[in-house]
């Protein structure tokens, strides 16, 4: 058993700021092979270097998300954001837990709309993984958009802590 958890939130090929990483590598690319099959006036310095550009920032865009650590053995955990693999956040105590839940969350969700064509409506399942201490409100919920990922990580979040796991799919 670990004595750690670390929970990335991030999705690269969602729509979201992990998929304009990708294309920003993805231009970065085009522009640095551009010139040797392209005819133009720029030079191939300047299309190295802006594609260069693009790569990098794609780069740092795609290493940076949101995360929650757990350290079992210390009962505390880290709300951080990682920014091109630096992470930051404020360390606090767990608090008393009495068990973990994982849940299924179905909602309806449409891609974002681009004017011309109808956008389709979705429905989209993600798991949440809820620690719960006294109240009725969860203290951490934690997303996963595939279910055996969020089995796997409720079952290591319940074993290091020792919470009695409650599985409702």
């Amino acid at each position: 058993m670990t004595n750690t958890y670390n929970f990335k939130k991030r999705s690269l090929f969602s729509i979201g700021p992990h998929l304009l990483g990708l294309i920003f590598i993805a231009v970065g690319l085009f522009t640095i092979v551009s010139p040797w099959f392209m005819k133009s006036d720029a030079s191939v310095t300047k299309a190295l270097l802006v594609g260069i550009s693009f790569l990098l920032f794609g780069l740092v865009i795609i290493t940076s998300y949101s995360g929650v650590f757990f350290d079992f053995k210390g009962k505390r955990f880290q709300r951080y954001y990682s920014f091109a693999g630096f992470r930051s956040g404020h360390w606090q105590i767990l608090p008393p837990l009495q068990f973990a839940k994982i849940l299924p969350h179905t909602f309806k969700g449409s891609p974002v709309a681009n004017g011309v064509n109808p956008t389709p409506t979705l429905t989209v399942t993600q798991y949440v993984v809820a620690l719960y201490a006294e109240q009725t409100k969860p203290i951490i919920a934690l997303e996963y958009n595939n279910k055996n990922l969020a089995l796997e990580g409720a079952k290591c979040i319940s074993q290091g802590l020792k919470l009695e796991l409650k599985v409702n799919l």
